[in-house]
């Protein structure tokens, strides 16, 4: 900062000398190229009962797309087809629970579905663009149709 008398005025001149730059977060694929992991990480991360769980879930996608797999990244479980990431639904198993997250794009037809089930549903992620749904062994059971659907609709919008 400069200051300077101009008559009977002080005027000031401002230089910016440096700018603070913020990193954003690593995106996720890129993050996982680099540190790899594998199921007995996330049975270790989780628990055997969440990753069983997670096993059921996949076994609904499975059914519309036979030659997918999962592939254990470092902050979430995602698929594979052809040997490449193909992530319309995606899985964060924890110790109680598996966080969901079918890759649509937010729409009124969908959270009155989510909200007449009942189940519960997190802040939906606009950068993943996915809706982030927080389900239990109680909600698959009882709502094993309404996960099948979402999982449907991602990948049709996926796929086109």
């Amino acid at each position: 900062m400069q200051a300077f008398q101009v008559g009977d005025h002080i005027t000031l001149v401002f230089t910016k000398v440096l700018d603070e730059m913020q990193r954003g977060l690593v995106d996720e694929d890129e993050d996982a190229i680099s540190a790899p992991t594998d199921r007995a990480y996330w049975e270790e991360k989780a628990t055997k009962k969440t990753i069983a769980l997670m096993d059921r879930m996949f076994e609904v996608v499975r059914e519309g797309d036979p030659n997918c797999e999962l592939k254990y990244n470092k902050f979430y479980i995602g698929l594979l087809r052809d040997g490449r990431a193909n992530n319309y639904v995606a899985f964060r198993p924890k110790k109680s629970f598996v966080v969901f997250e079918p890759k649509l794009p937010r729409s009124d037809e969908v959270d009155a579905m989510l909200d007449t089930a009942g189940v519960e549903t997190l802040e939906y992620s606009t950068r993943w663009a996915n809706y982030r749904i927080r389900v239990t062994d109680k909600d698959f059971k009882e709502h094993e149709d309404l996960f099948r659907h979402l999982i449907n609709e991602a990948r049709n919008q996926r796929e086109g």
